[in-house]
């Protein structure tokens, strides 16, 4: 007979393989979202977003929109899709205040409160060693942004405020573990879409064919890693997978010096090394505990 962890271990460390990927997709999406707070409003900003992920969806609804958004859970997919818009509309606002790398780092508090939301509305166990782990890659993210500095100015509470929302978005993926990730998607970038075309009309401003180029940029990358997301939290537990969204902040300070020239502090390099080395430990005890198992 097979063993249930036999199917499970596999599972889990394929699901940090797409949370890898889907975190330098979100990455690159912030870097495009960063270039575009000079010329447009932040708001804009998300609504173009979202606008390039319903057209991107476009082709899950040729059989009709009544069976494209057929679903058990639309309360929870709208409250979902809420999350999600909230979530990107702050951390983008918050991109016009402060370097990528430390917004990101900022957002990096989303682990423990998913670990701790999961825990209260999915039932989940989570050993000390996970805890310490996610604890020991926050350290790193502290010695990144240095408290005192601009990072832990008002403007930090953009991004903070994004991890938090976010956090829920990710809890609703898992209550809705049996709903197809298309029809998820569908429903985040159509109720986004519609939520932020009403915001926008409040503060719009012209785009030119570089804004509109960056916009496509930026909404391409943002749909890739959403898809990424509720794939990820789809084959293993929200809190095996939710430390490894640090691997972010790497991600962010390479695109980041690739595309403005700010090269990341010895700090930096410090805390990132820390952070990975959580990751790392975390994975490499997934597999030793899977081999124990069976």
């Amino acid at each position: 007979m097979t063993n249930r962890f036999e199917l499970k271990a596999p599972k889990t460390l394929l699901g940090i393989g797409i949370i890898l990927l889907g975190a330098f997709c979100w990455a690159a999406s912030d870097i495009a979202s960063q270039y575009l707070t000079d010329s447009l409003p932040a708001i804009q900003i998300t609504w173009l977003r979202y606008v390039v992920m319903l057209l991107i969806m476009m082709p899950w609804m040729r059989r009709g929109v009544g069976l494209a958004v057929k679903t058990r859970y639309l309360k929870l997919h709208i409250f979902r899709a809420l999350s999600t818009v909230a979530s990107a509309a702050l951390f983008i606002f918050g991109l016009g205040y402060m370097p990528i790398a430390d917004a990101t780092a900022v957002t990096f508090i989303q682990p423990i409160i998913i670990m701790a939301l999961a825990i209260v509305f999915l039932g989940e166990k989570v050993d000390l060693a996970r805890w310490l782990a996610a604890c020991i890659g926050l350290i790193g993210v502290l010695i990144i942004v240095q408290p005192g500095s601009s990072a832990f100015q008002w403007a930090a509470l953009l991004p903070l405020g994004a991890a938090s929302v976010y956090s829920f978005a990710v809890i609703i993926t898992r209550l809705m573990v049996d709903e197809p990730a298309e029809v998820t998607m569908l429903y985040t970038a159509f109720v986004g879409a519609l939520v932020l075309s009403v915001l926008t009309l409040f503060d719009w401003v012209v785009p030119s064919l570089q804004d509109l180029a960056l916009s496509v940029v930026a909404g391409g990358f943002a749909a890739a890693a959403n898809f990424m997301v509720l794939i990820a939290y789809r084959l293993a537990p929200a809190s095996n997978i939710a430390p490894f969204t640090y691997s972010q902040l790497i991600w962010a300070s390479g695109l980041g010096f690739l595309a403005f020239g700010v090269w990341p502090t010895a700090l930096t390099l410090i805390g990132a090394a820390i952070i990975a080395g959580s990751g790392i430990y975390l994975a490499n005890r997934e597999r030793i505990d899977a081999k124990q198992i069976i």
